[in-house]
């Protein structure tokens, strides 16, 4: 079921980022491959750039050494490096809520909004896909949108979400789960 592509198994501290440059799709700690499926389910564009990644979630699980950003495995700053080189349109990215705790998704989107993108999260356990199983998970975007719109047309990130959350918390719902079904 998986997408025709290259795996490259590099490790990612040593991937150079031209290397990525020829790509559309980049899946970065790409696992199972469940990101190039769900692209393909969500009939994503060809034409339009996307890359995912699910960093190791070792240094916050509450299975893990839970050293946070401190911990070797913290592969964060190494995808981040490789974003600012390429700037891709969209950025989609999962990683275990527990990461909350240790500001890892505010370091992401602190990273990301001074790179650009417009970046939203929702922390959306694994049985609202009727999964037999909790598992809290922080499924997270970023968007490159406002790149090239004229000035008055662009809007912060941070006052997008802040115009945006009070219709998200009214309605009480959010359609991933939808998109994401099996």
């Amino acid at each position: 079921h998986l997408p025709e592509g290259v795996v490259d198994e590099t490790d990612i501290r040593e991937l150079k980022g031209e290397t990525l440059e020829r790509y559309r799709r980049v899946h970065l700690f790409g696992g199972t491959g469940a990101w190039g499926i769900a692209l393909e389910m969500a009939q994503w564009p060809e034409s339009r750039t996307v890359w995912s990644g699910s960093c190791p979630c070792q240094s916050f699980s509450a299975s893990g050494r839970r050293k946070g950003t401190t911990d070797a495995r913290h592969l964060w700053p190494e995808m981040r490096r490789l974003i600012a080189e390429n700037r891709p349109g969209t950025i989609f990215g999962e990683q275990v809520e527990r990461a909350i705790a240790h500001g890892w998704l505010d370091l992401v989107f602190n990273d990301l909004e001074r790179l650009g993108y417009a970046c939203g999260a929702s922390v959306i356990p694994a049985c609202s896909i009727r999964a037999r199983q909790i598992r809290q998970r922080i499924w997270w975007v970023a968007d490159l949108a406002f790149e090239g719109r004229p000035n008055r047309q662009r809007e912060s990130a941070n006052a997008k979400l802040k115009r945006l959350r009070p219709a998200v918390a009214s309605s009480g719902k959010t359609s991933w789960g939808d998109r994401w079904q099996v």
